[in-house]
């Protein structure tokens, strides 16, 4: 008599399922950004009007339904100060704060205020 070895491989599938799914999921917000090239805030200007935000506008990026495309964020908040190949870089008027906005493409991801 042989076993029924069905349920097993089912439950095996259900698990290498979850691990691959959970492994696909990334949060919005990003950790504190430790970067020191040469678009890092104060290294190079790159938006024309300055890259400077209001705390509002910054302090509004909290309530967005996220992912947002690229060029939504460019329409919020116009062109950033500092940009890499994966964030734009937004100087808080009147403060040594940064808005930091994180990319995948061209799909917005996340933010962190540092």
């Amino acid at each position: 008599m042989r076993p029924n070895l069905r349920p097993a491989i089912g439950l095996a599938i259900a698990i290498a399922g979850q691990a691959f799914f959970a492994g696909c999921m990334a949060p919005a917000y990003a950790p504190p950004l430790n970067y020191s090239g040469p678009y890092a805030p104060g290294a190079r200007t790159y938006g024309a009007n300055g890259g400077q935000i209001t705390a509002a506008k910054a302090e509004s990026i909290k309530w967005l339904a996220w992912p947002q495309s690229y060029g939504d964020m460019i329409g919020a908040l116009g062109y950033p100060k500092h940009r890499t190949e994966t964030s734009d870089h937004y100087q808080i008027e009147g403060s040594d704060q940064w808005l930091i906005i994180f990319y995948d493409g061209k799909t917005a991801t996340g933010y962190s205020l540092e």
